[in-house]
C-alpha cells in the first residue's frame, strides 16, 4: 500500500493511481439538443434530472443519449437536502436537463467501478453558492478519483454487483415490510375509531359516505362542534429568528406524530411569542395538522409544557373536554376515512393547502366519553407495539446503508481484495 495523498481516499495498493474526475471522463452536457415539448410523450419519455427517471423513451427520434452514461445531479440546495448526491447509470434512449452532470468514461474505465467510486464521494464540500448552491463542473472536474488496473476495475464491479445487489434486495424488503405495518397500523386505527372495540355490537348507517356503519349507539357530528375553541393557525407573517429565546415552530418539525423541537425553524423574542399568542397560544394535549405543503395532513400532538409558537402552515385543534377526549381524536385523524376527506378538499395552487373552515365541517363518529378513553388506550398501547417494529426496521435500514457504502469503499479503494 502507499498514501494516496487524498483524505478521503487514504491508503491505496501501490500499482493504482490517482487521477481527477477531468482525465478520466468525456463531460457530454454540451451535447444536450433541445427536445421540440410539442413531440415529448410525458407518458413514455425519460428525463433525467437529480431526482432520477420515470418512463422509456419511445415514441420519438429526438433524443439526446443512448449508450450508459452516469449522471450527477448538480443541484446543490437539494444534494444537501436529500442526503444526496444521486449518482446514476442511465440506460436506454433518455434526455437529461440541466439539472445533472452528463459524464462518459475514457480510457476504457469501467462504468460500473467508476459509478461505484463516485457513490463514495461526499460532493458537499465541492457545492458553492448560496441562493442558488451548484455543483459546478469545474468544480466536479477537481475531484480526484482512484484508477486500478482494467482488469481489476471490472473484477471489483462484477463483486459488488453482487454483493450490492444482495443489500439492495434486503433493503427492499425491509422497505415493504414497513409499509405492510404503516398499513395494519393505519386499518387498526380506522376499525378502532369508526367500529369501536365489540365486534358483535349492532350497527347503523352513519349516512355519511367516508364513516360508513357505526356503532347503533354511536353519533357523528361535524369536527367545529367538539373543539373549544375555534381552528386557529399560526401567525401570517415571517418574524425575525433569533439564536435563543421561545422555540418557533413550522411544518418541517412534524414528524411520527410529534412534535420534533430539534427541527425548529429557530427562536423568536418573547415580545413576538406574547403578541402571537393572542391569536395561538399552544398548550398541552394541542393537536397540529399541517394545513398547507407536501406534507398536508400530517398530525402532532403537543406532549409538552413548554412554551412555543407556530407558524401559519400549521392549524390548532383543541378538544372539549366534555365531549372529546383529546386521543381519540388524536387517533381518529389518522384513520382512512378523515385522511380521505382532508384529501378530498384540499386545493392545489402553488401547492396543496385546505382551509380551517373546511377542516371544521369535516365529520368525525363519537361514542361516549368512557368508549373514546377505552378505544384511545387500545390504540395506545396497539400502536407503541407496531411502532416498535417499524422502529426496528427502520434501524435495520440505516445500518444496510451504512454496511452497503462501507463495502463500496473498502474495495473500490483498495482496502480490501476481490478473492
Amino acid at each position: 500500500m502507499k498514501d494516496s495523498g487524498v483524505e478521503w481516499i487514504g491508503e491505496i495498493p501501490k500499482d493504482w493511481k490517482i487521477g481527477k474526475i477531468k482525465s478520466e471522463f468525456q463531460n457530454l452536457d454540451g451535447k444536450r439538443k433541445p427536445v421540440d415539448s410539442e413531440k415529448r410523450n410525458h407518458n413514455s419519455d425519460v428525463l433525467y434530472d437529480y431526482y432520477g427517471a420515470s418512463g422509456i423513451i419511445d415514441k420519438i427520434d429526438d433524443y439526446i443519449f443512448d449508450e450508459p452514461l452516469i449522471l450527477i445531479g448538480e443541484d446543490g440546495a437539494n444534494l444537501v437536502m436529500r442526503n444526496l448526491p444521486l449518482i446514476y447509470i442511465a440506460k436506454g434512449k433518455y434526455w437529461v436537463n440541466n439539472h445533472a452532470h452528463v459524464l462518459k468514461p475514457i480510457n476504457n474505465n469501467d462504468l460500473r467501478f467508476m459509478a461505484y467510486q463516485l457513490e463514495t464521494i461526499d460532493l458537499v464540500p465541492y457545492i458553492t453558492g448560496s441562493t442558488q448552491p451548484k455543483l459546478s463542473q469545474r468544480n466536479l472536474n477537481s475531484i480526484a478519483l482512484i484508477i486500478p488496473s482494467i482488469k481489476e476495475q471490472k473484477e471489483i464491479a462484477d463483486f459488488l454487483d453482487k454483493r450490492v445487489s444482495q443489500i439492495d434486495n434486503i433493503t427492499n424488503q425491509t422497505t415493504l415490510s414497513i409499509e405492510e405495518y404503516k398499513k395494519y397500523k393505519q386499518n387498526l386505527i380506522t376499525e378502532a375509531v369508526t367500529k369501536g372495540l365489540n365486534p358483535n355490537v349492532e350497527m347503523k348507517d352513519s349516512g355519511i359516505e367516508w364513516i360508513g356503519e357505526i356503532p347503533i349507539n354511536w353519533r357523528y357530528a361535524k369536527l367545529k362542534r367538539l373543539l373549544e375553541i375555534p381552528i386557529t393557525d399560526g401567525p401570517h407573517e415571517t418574524p425575525e429568528l433569533l439564536d435563543k429565546g421561545i422555540p418557533f415552530i413550522s411544518a418541517e418539525a412534524i414528524k411520527n406524530n410529534k412534535i420534533n423541537f430539534n427541527l425548529k425553524r429557530g427562536y423568536i423574542s418573547l415580545e413576538e411569542h406574547e403578541r402571537f399568542c393572542k391569536k395561538c397560544k399552544p398548550q398541552l394535549n394541542d393537536i397540529f395538522m399541517i394545513k398547507s405543503g407536501a406534507t398536508t395532513g400530517n398530525i402532532a400532538i403537543v406532549e409538552t409544557t413548554e412554551v412555543f409558537s407556530i407558524w401559519s402552515p400549521l392549524a390548532l385543534f383543541r378538544c372539549n373536554k366534555t365531549i372529546l377526549f383529546y386521543e381519540f381524536l388524536f387517533h381518529y385523524m389518522q384513520s382512512y376515512g378523515f385522511r380521505q376527506q382532508v384529501e378530498q378538499f384540499w386545493n392545489y395552487g402553488t401547492q396543496q393547502n385546505i382551509g380551517m373552515g373546511v377542516l371544521g365541517n369535516l365529520f368525525i363518529s363519537l361514542p361516549s366519553m368512557e368508549e373514546q378513553k377505552q378505544i384511545a388506550d387500545y390504540l395506545d398501547k396497539k400502536c407503541l407495539e407496531i411502532d416498535s417494529l417499524i422502529a426496528q426496521k427502520e434501524l435495520l435500514l440505516k445500518e444496510l446503508k451504512s454496511y452497503k457504502k462501507s463495502l463500496i469503499y473498502e474495495y473500490v479503494t483498495g482496502k480490501r481484495e476481490v478473492n
